[in-house]
């Protein structure tokens, strides 16, 4: 059973997305980064040191994501309504 289902209406914004992030997690902490079966090279070829880069890039571009889209939320939020939401 998902924790979306198992919410009450008055859950706050904070709650509801660490709710999200938890299933995502679990979710891909149970698959993991994977390379596809049909690369370019062959996974023997790509340095590690490069991989690990890789996904350092990776994980900064995802947190500049985040915060931007949290902002532009909190942006819209102030503009339609008049309230700034503190999460």
């Amino acid at each position: 059973m998902s924790c979306i289902s198992t919410l009450p209406d008055w859950v706050s914004l904070k709650e509801w997305g660490v709710c999200l992030l938890t299933m995502y997690m679990s979710s891909v902490a149970s698959t993991g980064p994977q390379l596809p079966d049909k690369a370019v090279f062959p996974q023997a070829s790509i340095p590690q040191d490069f991989l690990e880069q890789l996904y350092m890039c990776a994980s900064l571009f995802k947190d500049l994501q985040v915060s931007a889209r949290v902002s532009n939320v909190h942006m819209l939020l102030f503009i339609k309504f008049g309230f700034a939401v503190i999460l």
